[in-house]
């Protein structure tokens, strides 16, 4: 019996996510043993991914009440298998003078959203109310807000109040997305002296907030140590107030979904016997300008001018009058396509790429059209049909995408983008992009959206599954769903009962014109248990 009881609580460990063995080598370090009162000090946690699949997160706990995280890095992209990344926190220590036990906990958490524990640090930390000199210390001097893509200078001044030189023996920066593209740092510093460490970086062209770290590890007969400097950096993405030079330079092959004049292609201009030319950039420029002037990003500006369509137009499900942007724009009543156009139009002449993406079906390419504008270094989609504003990957988890799903993989068409022509079609195929991430965005959004014991349980069905479309088409099932619903059938039916359904459910259904709206199955398969 005991042997049992051991076997089940192995069992639901593995199903929780909480394994035994970690998935990266840990190293930790601090850059201070001895603080004032209240002080802070660097707690650097260096992660090298071992396992098999990419580290998403990396959750540290301090123990007791003296000391308490006052700031937490985070990660903007996994850790690939193989790759390793350096982890800042910055913890803040007692208030009383005294010799204190510090303990860390961290959690380490990979991308099919299991969790290692229990890999811990102590040391002592000492609070001293004498007066600290520190022997060596580090002056950053950082711009506190930039416009992205841009080139920046920062240095730091390394003073050396020791009797004795220092040899700096690394430099580097911990700061997310920045890129470093130069670096002087001094070999040595006399005694008693001061050199300057300066660094050169492209600012990436997003809007983004930054803590840079600057670490600097020096060592002398008498001491060696690690000094770390940390600062905040705003970067303000305005692309509206870039040259072209300065759009093609930042935006590469991304910009001709800037410079096109034309918004769809010869076939849709046929199709609808209207022009698509954005004729006066300008225009539409100046009647946003005061949107504009409060935002501080592209992805601020483009909600704001999705809102403003949405406000000031009446979007009715209606047929096509016209392609004409400017047309558009001063009419009152329009479609959703037709807010898509006038989107586009907008966007363009915000220096914002953006393009019409539909269905093509070898002869037609006028299916299910919405908006794909990148901002801030991703792909969005604004669908005014749904009346949707998010990534691609927020897009994919609606209960909008399953249609287009099954119209490009069951029904062999694609999905692409327009480009202009002076007649027929013209397009980019997007169809491989969509396809690749289908899976893992449905995943992820499942991870964020259930409860961790309700997703437990979806995922031990998912992996039970071998088909991959099978697995979509439970995902698309349950992403159509409300949480607080896919947790009431799961309480309420066996995960392996379900699994049986669901594949009568995909076997069905597979070959059969799905609706526009995916929780029709949703509701459909409840009502089954009700």
């Amino acid at each position: 019996m005991k042997h049992l009881k051991l076997i089940v609580v192995i069992l639901a460990t593995l199903a929780l996510g909480c394994l035994i063995k970690s998935p990266a080598s840990v190293k930790f370090e601090i850059d201070r043993t001895t603080i004032p009162p209240s002080g802070v000090f660097h707690l650097i946690v260096t992660l090298n991914n071992t396992g098999k699949v990419g580290i998403v997160d990396a959750k540290l706990v301090v123990e007791g009440e003296e000391f308490f995280i006052v700031q937490s890095p985070k990660l903007e992209h996994p850790i690939k298998v193989g790759d390793s990344a350096k982890l800042i926190w910055t913890i803040k220590g007692p208030k009383i003078p005294g010799n204190y036990h510090f303990k860390a906990y961290l959690d380490i958490v990979d991308e099919l959203n299991r969790v290692w524990r229990g890999i811990t640090y102590e040391t002592t930390i000492k609070v001293s109310s004498e007066e600290l000199k520190d022997s060596v210390n580090l002056n950053l001097t950082v711009p506190s807000k930039v416009q992205g893509g841009k080139i920046i200078i920062v240095s730091g001044e390394i003073v050396n109040n020791l009797t004795v030189p220092v040899n700096i023996v690394s430099a580097e920066v911990s700061a997310e997305d920045l890129e470093v593209i130069d670096k002087e740092v001094p070999n040595k510093i006399d005694a008693n002296s001061k050199g300057k460490v300066v660094f050169k970086f492209k600012v990436p062209p997003r809007y983004e907030k930054v803590r840079m770290y600057v670490i600097i590890e020096y060592a002398s007969l008498q001491v060696s140590g690690k000094l770390i400097g940390e600062k905040d950096i705003l970067i303000v993405w305005k692309p509206w107030e870039l040259s072209p030079e300065d759009v093609k330079d930042i935006y590469g092959n991304l910009s001709e979904w800037i410079f096109y004049n034309d918004i769809v292609d010869g076939y849709w201009e046929w199709m609808y016997g209207s022009k698509s030319k954005i004729e006066n950039r300008t225009m539409f420029r100046e009647s946003v300008e005061d949107l504009l002037s409060v935002a501080n990003s592209d992805v601020e500006a483009a909600k704001a001018v999705y809102n403003h369509i949405v406000t000031n137009y009446v979007i009715e499900k209606r047929r096509i009058k016209t392609l004409d942007p400017q047309k558009i724009m001063e009419s009152s009543s329009i479609s959703p396509t037709e807010a898509e156009i006038l989107m586009v139009a907008y966007l363009r002449s915000l220096n914002i790429p953006a393009r019409i993406v539909s269905v093509y079906s070898e002869t037609d390419c006028t299916y299910s059209p919405f908006v794909e504008a990148y901002l801030s270094g991703k792909w969005y989609v604004i669908d005014f049909n749904h009346m949707f504003f998010g990534t691609r990957e927020e897009f994919i988890a609606t209960r909008w995408y399953p249609k287009i799903y099954q119209e490009i993989t069951v029904f062999g068409k694609s999905l692409v983008a327009l480009k202009p022509s002076p007649s027929g079609h013209a397009h980019e195929d997007l169809t491989k992009e969509y396809l690749s991430i289908t899976e893992k965005a449905l995943f992820n959004h499942l991870s964020k959206s259930l409860d961790p014991s309700t997703f437990s349980q979806v995922r031990i069905m998912l992996n039970s599954m071998n088909n991959e479309d099978e697995r979509i088409f439970a995902m698309f099932l349950f992403t159509s769903a409300k949480p607080e619903e896919a947790k009431q059938l799961l309480e309420k039916v066996h995960v392996n009962e379900l699994k049986k359904t669901i594949d009568a459910f995909y076997k069905f259904y597979r070959d059969i014109p799905w609706e526009e709206d995916f929780r029709i199955y949703w509701e459909k398969l409840i009502n089954l248990y009700r």
